[in-house]
């Protein structure tokens, strides 16, 4: 494996811009590496005031640092085990007091260990779903509430691809992440009735120091930040319920009304996000319906 750096920083000046996120409390989940830190950095370059939780405290403070290097507010952030829920709902709780109620969360944390059928034991198991699927039901459990005092929020539930196009060596994380669009579709009725959109973004392969450091497959992809902000502003406010794939580019909609509506949604709504490229290319927010709209009836 040759050595020398895959990735680019972030560059401010690449960013869409959305004015609706400054000065919004935005929480994220494992957010001191990987993905989780391009999310967390990504946000507070957009201006909200950022919170974080990961277990990993010096990286976890080189990224606060960062990010108060840059001239921009540094996050609120904290060690903590997602495994222990009371502690990531205290966590949740401490930082909202601080920052305010949390408009948006993004539910990041996972770990993807390798690990064979026969090596998995009833204490693994439970230990990987504690990882990768209990943590994100809960921590939307502790900021519902103050999305509802604040009038409607976005939670954004991070998936995987590797279920999807069938890899193996991770048989409990794979079902774990399978279980995330379960998640964003079970809530979407519940919590849109209090205008608080759910919606999954599955990321292709993200070539973090993490993914460096357990193959030998040298294969870069765009972060899935800027996909998150885009859902979190003002311009997706019609988009609720939706699951979204990176590598297959795929989007299924709560309420489908039809196959060709669903098609149409990735089309007209998704594709600009999903490249990162804001709403350009002669997309804009008037191209959006809401998703339990109904196509319009073909022209006679």
């Amino acid at each position: 494996m040759t050595s020398g750096p895959i990735t680019r920083p972030i560059d401010a000046s690449t960013l869409a811009k959305y004015p609706s996120l400054r000065g919004k409390s935005v929480f994220v989940t494992g957010g001191g590496s990987g993905i989780g830190a391009s999310i967390v950095k990504a946000f507070a370059l957009q201006g909200a005031k950022v919170a974080f939780v990961d277990i990993a405290e010096d990286a976890s403070r080189a990224l606060a640092d960062e990010i108060a290097a840059m001239d921009i507010a540094p996050p609120w952030w904290e060690v903590c085990d997602v495994r222990d829920i009371p502690s990531l709902q205290s966590a949740i709780s401490r930082a909202a007091a601080e920052l305010g109620d949390f408009c948006a969360l993004v539910n990041n944390v996972a770990s993807d260990d390798r690990h064979s059928i026969e090596s998995v034991t009833v204490d693994y198991w439970d230990q990987r779903m504690a990882i990768n699927q209990r943590p994100a039901f809960f921590a939307i459990q502790a900021v519902v509430p103050g999305m509802r005092r604040l009038g409607g929020g976005s939670v954004i539930n991070l998936g995987s691809t590797g279920w999807q196009i069938k890899s193996g060596g991770y048989p409990c994380y794979a079902v774990a992440k399978s279980s995330v669009n379960g998640l964003t579709r079970g809530l979407a009725a519940t919590l849109g009735a209090d205008r608080i959109r759910v919606n999954t973004v599955s990321p292709g392969w993200v070539m973090t120091e993490r993914q460096i450091t357990t193959t030998s497959i040298r294969r870069a992809r765009r972060p899935c930040a800027r996909r998150s902000a885009c859902l979190i502003s003002c311009r997706a406010r019609t988009l609720h319920g939706w699951c979204c794939s990176s590598r297959r580019m795929t989007v299924r909609c709560a309420r489908r009304r039809s196959s060709r509506w669903t098609r149409a949604g990735l089309d007209l709504v998704f594709l600009p996000p999903l490249l990162g490229d804001g709403w350009g290319g002669g997309v804009g927010a008037g191209a959006m319906r809401p998703c339990h709209t109904p196509p319009p009836s073909p022209s006679p």
